[in-house]
């Protein structure tokens, strides 16, 4: 799988998921909020009313599923490289280990490249 902005990965899941529950459909909704704010705007500046309004969400909401922001963002951190972990091509066709280096030092930068 190719190297992808990390909240339309999560955008994908949630189209994915529109038969799932609400409980699972909004976590992600405040989930893909987080993720792009992040990749504009700094923790320290973050705050849950712009997570809420960019979820398109009440901001008591947020507090259902979230004690704040310091959690919601450590889920999505979580999640992030859990993902990338998952995106990385198989390494296993390449015999030459420098060349299985190689590639997934270059799938790594290429992920980060477009989500920090």
């Amino acid at each position: 799988m190719a190297a992808v902005d990390y909240a339309q990965y999560l955008a994908g899941q949630l189209a994915a998921l529109r038969s799932a529950r609400k409980v699972e459909r909004t976590r992600l909704r405040l989930e893909i909020a987080t993720a792009e704010l992040l990749s504009r705007t700094s923790y320290a500046r973050l705050t849950v009313d712009e997570i809420t309004e960019t979820a398109g969400l009440a901001h008591g909401t947020f507090y259902r599923y979230y004690a704040g922001k310091h959690e919601i963002v450590l889920a999505v951190l979580q999640g992030f490289l859990g993902a990338i972990r998952g995106m990385r091509p198989s390494l296993a066709r390449l015999e030459d280990p420098y060349a299985a280096i190689h590639a997934a030092n270059r799938h790594y930068v290429e992920v980060y490249r477009r989500n920090v």
